[in-house]
């Protein structure tokens, strides 16, 4: 969830436009110039400069020097790793000349060290929206005769904005007959998961809209299934003891951002299975080290945030707990029904230390002595690794934790020290 860390806000722990209007055959389109040009050829490049980009739906985002980059005033968040804000741009639907499929999907971007352009493209196929997928799950979006582009803009843990000059994509014509029929098969999936109270009032969410008392929508951990800002094409279902209610996903988190882990085909954490959340099987089961894709840890299995409104007046909710969420645009078979253990809130392990004393060793005649005293901060086991004077590393020492005598520091020799974690 943007704009909040995984532990806040609970009772316990972490795109407006003016196009030019174009008539044919009597149909008449709400089409940008780059759109008009991209109808025109049954294989068609598309580009679109940052001039055009700005006229799509943005929050947090400025044009400057031919570039989209975040404006001084962009969304705070805390919950995208290392990234403190934020910004994020969805273009208008793109009429495509027949069904359609896609490759190339790419931005001409750059920026400071750690800071990020989350490039992404939805279709509409058979009169629905697909998910969102990135250039390296293009194929989900076969058979698109409409197309959406969405950038999200994240900056470098000191601020630094990424630059975004253009995003391209190329569109290929494809057989209406070779596209799979999408009949109902088994209807919307209901799955069990631990559901915590986002609150965050006055907060923006990731897809742009501004938090207000009592509001109603959800956040997952997967930008795939997020909703231009009010808009609601991805909407589930939640049951709570006896109550209902609809709500659309506005927002992700609050621990993980590609976790989509109610698709088959899963953006990251493959090795897991079908409807298991990665922040609960690091929870439940130490996967991933306990930790969530930005290495923090898991201190409790939030795999669903709800707004308050939704928590509270909807749901009668006094209390994070486990709610059925049914995802409303799927398609899927149910999981079996789940056990639903009991939830407390983990502490997080201590930090990991590694001390020499004395430090310096001061100078002799002879060879000085320090102790080494590490710990890994769990029952990790760890190894200490020393090197003298720039040399290759030698093995010093291995464990959990413990202490150790150097009795051969040399006077006007350096020696590095390092702790790194498994054996």
């Amino acid at each position: 969830m943007v704009g909040h860390s995984p532990d806040s806000g609970r009772a316990s722990p972490l795109r407006g436009s003016t196009y030019l209007a174009v008539c044919v055959a009597a149909l008449c389109l709400l089409l940008s110039p780059a759109q008009a040009t991209f109808a025109q050829s049954p294989i068609s490049d598309l580009t679109l400069t940052a001039g055009q980009l700005a006229e799509g739906v943005r929050t947090g985002v400025v044009l400057e020097d031919g570039a989209l980059r975040l404006a001084a005033d962009a969304p705070i968040s805390s919950t995208l790793g290392p990234h403190p804000r934020f910004g994020v741009v969805t273009t208008p639907a793109l009429e495509l000349p027949g069904p359609s499929r896609f490759d190339r999907l790419s931005a001409d971007a750059d920026g400071p060290a750690s800071s990020e352009s989350l490039l992404e493209a939805r279709g509409l196929v058979s009169g629905r929206w697909t998910e969102w997928r990135a250039a390296d799950a293009l194929a989900d979006l076969d058979g698109s005769t409409e197309l959406q582009l969405r950038v999200m803009l994240l900056a470098s843990p000191d601020g630094g904005s990424p630059r975004v000059r253009s995003v391209s994509i190329r569109a290929l014509p494809i057989d209406p007959d070779s596209i799979p029929i999408r009949a109902q098969a088994f209807g919307a999936p209901t799955t069990t998961v631990w559901a915590t109270r986002e609150g965050l009032v006055g907060g923006t969410t990731a897809n742009g809209h501004v938090i207000v008392d009592h509001d109603r929508f959800v956040a997952l951990p997967s930008t795939r299934a997020l909703n231009g800002r009010d808009q609601r094409d991805y909407v589930v279902r939640i049951e709570y003891r006896g109550r209902v209610t609809d709500v659309p996903v506005w927002d992700v988190g609050p621990w993980n951002i590609h976790d989509d882990y109610w698709n088959a085909t899963r953006e990251r954490f493959g090795d897991l299975a079908r409807w298991t959340p990665e922040d609960e099987a690091a929870y439940f089961n130490d996967y991933n080290g306990g930790y969530d894709e930005f290495g923090r840890f898991v201190t409790i299995p939030t795999s669903i945030d709800l707004a308050d409104g939704t928590f509270w007046d909807d749901l009668g909710m006094t209390s994070n707990d486990w709610v059925r969420v049914t995802f409303l645009w799927l398609d899927a078979p149910s999981p079996a029904p789940r056990s639903t253990p009991v939830v407390t809130v983990k502490s997080p392990p201590a930090a990991a230390t590694l001390t020499a004393s004395p430090n310096p060793v001061p100078p002799g005649s002879s060879a000085g002595t320090t102790v080494v005293d590490w710990n890994t901060g769990s029952s990790t086991s760890g190894q200490v690794w020393v090197s003298a004077n720039g040399q290759p590393e030698q093995l010093f020492a291995q464990g959990s934790r413990g202490s150790q005598a150097a009795p051969w520091i040399q006077s006007g020799a350096s020696y590095a020290f390092r702790l790194y974690a498994g054996t």
